[in-house]
């Protein structure tokens, strides 16, 4: 399975170019559908630290992924 790569910025593209607002709304309802899941699977596995702290890393990074997506949302959550 092959690695993509994260292309650097170029001087005359923006580096986080404009996406359109619909396409911004559907990623923010399923990255907070994601976080809602993630939550609810911490609470399943609570008994077992190792799936527990990788569940509450995956919850932390889902939410900052929907706080960045919201911020760029025109009308934001």
């Amino acid at each position: 399975m092959s690695t993509p790569t994260t292309a650097r910025p170029v001087a005359d593209k923006p580096m986080f170019p404009q996406l359109p607002n619909e396409d911004l709304q559907m990623a923010l309802a399923m990255v907070t559908t994601a976080h809602g899941w993630l939550q609810e699977a911490y609470r399943l596995v609570e008994g077992h630290y190792t799936l527990r702290i990788q569940c509450e890393t995956a919850g932390k990074s889902a939410k900052h992924l929907r706080e960045m997506i919201a911020a760029r949302t025109k009308g934001g959550v």
